[in-house]
């Protein structure tokens, strides 16, 4: 994390910053420069939209180090329990919302055709967010566009994680098996 000390604290990022008025990313990188730590929730109030990090003069990686530090926090155990809580629930349902994977698999409505039935030039991945029928019902239109516009895909038949929150948080022993899970 010693690119931090290249910060000149022009507060760009901060400005940028869409969570500025719950987390300020110049004294977050004040305080890591002055004792060598990130801590307090903070750390967790940034989205990783990566505004900061694309605007910082300085080309300071401050996304990737705000998810670095996180990673450490959760090697340590000191993870908030929201946070515990998502990744449980992705280890437990796939997904993010405690839902169970039954609930996960009923989007589609059996209108599409399963990646193991054939050929197929795309895969729709349509998501964890397919458990609230409002997504799902923007997953089956979504289908529905590609299927008019002559698109050859297929869905996966147990669809999982895609991991994108789980990586977030810096926990990559678990995005790394997700990974493998949707792979295979």
């Amino acid at each position: 994390m010693a690119s931090l000390t290249a910060c000149m604290q022009c507060a760009i990022c901060s400005s940028s910053c869409s969570m500025r008025y719950t987390m300020n990313v110049r004294k977050l990188i004040a305080r890591y420069i002055s004792s060598g730590q990130f801590w307090g929730e903070e750390l967790w109030n940034c989205t990783t939209c990566h505004l900061c990090q694309d605007r910082c003069p300085r080309g300071i990686p401050i996304t990737d180090l705000i998810v670095e530090a996180r990673s450490r926090v959760i090697e340590s155990g000191r993870v908030p329990r929201d946070v515990r809580e998502m990744l449980e629930s992705i280890q437990k349902f796939s997904n993010p919302f405690g839902v169970g994977k039954t609930k996960k698999r009923e989007w589609h409505q059996g209108k599409f055709r399963f990646a193991d039935e054939g050929e197929f030039e795309y895969l729709f991945f349509a998501g964890c967010g397919v458990v609230d029928e409002r997504v799902a019902e923007v997953a089956r239109k979504a289908g529905e566009l590609l299927e008019y516009a002559g698109i050859k895909f297929a869905i996966l038949r147990d669809e999982g994680c895609c991991g994108n929150d789980v990586r977030a948080v810096g926990e990559e022993g678990l995005f790394e098996m997700l990974k493998e899970e949707n792979k295979a």
